[in-house]
């Protein structure tokens, strides 16, 4: 057996660390000792507030408790694989791995809800793993012909990515971005041009507007 710590939502806006005992993973099971684990902004801040509706269903079988409170919630963390139960050939003790699990220093989980990652990675970047696949599954979805213009609104962790991959398919694309760190972001990642809003005027353009003669 070994002792883990794991992040609980006890209450909206309340968080606790709670000690939880685990025994050798099973069948088509790994353990996984956690070296990062990722916040997602938008899904996970919206539980930690409470705003999820208390009878959905829990998505992922490595999720505890309910959106009721109190709830272990967290779905990007990376880490190294400590063992290995039957069956599981795809993966080696040592393995860098994605997985879609809370915020746990060490857990078990099924080796499906595990991506093995470059192991000259940095442990940190291998976190946005979920943000690029929602990246990914946008740019798939998008009828992109090469050298086509892209309006981006929105330039947060899956625009970015989204955005480096627009770039890799030949597109210019313009951001639209009310915060003005993240249109530096957007610029240093490839944009063509950015627009910036300004939310007190209710949507409307401010005047910092670069290249938009491109489009």
């Amino acid at each position: 057996m070994a002792h883990a710590h794991a992040i609980w939502f006890s209450a909206p806006r309340q968080i606790e660390l709670r000690e939880e005992v685990l025994v050798a993973p099973g069948p088509g099971e790994i353990q996984v000792q956690a070296v990062a684990s990722a916040i997602s902004h938008g899904t996970e801040m919206l539980v930690y507030h409470g705003e999820v509706d208390a009878k959905l269903a829990l998505d992922l079988p490595t999720l505890a408790g309910d959106f009721a409170f109190p709830i272990k919630y967290g779905y990007a963390s990376v880490g190294r694989v400590a063992a290995i139960g039957q069956g599981v050939t795809q993966l080696a003790i040592g393995d860098l791995v994605f997985c879609l699990h809370p915020h746990q220093s060490q857990y078990n989980a099924p080796v499906g809800l595990a991506r093995k990652l470059p192991r000259a990675i940095d442990p940190e970047l291998g976190a946005f793993y979920a943000n690029l696949e929602t990246a990914l599954n946008i740019v798939h979805d998008t009828p992109l012909h090469l050298g086509e213009s892209v309006l981006l609104c929105g330039a947060g962790v899956v625009g970015l990515l989204t955005l480096q991959l627009l770039k890799r398919c030949g597109a210019q694309v313009l951001v639209v971005e009310p915060q003005a760190a993240r249109r530096a972001l957007a610029l240093a990642l490839g944009a063509d041009a950015v627009i910036g809003v300004d939310l007190q005027e209710q949507g409307m353009w401010d005047r910092s507007v670069d290249n938009v003669d491109l489009f």
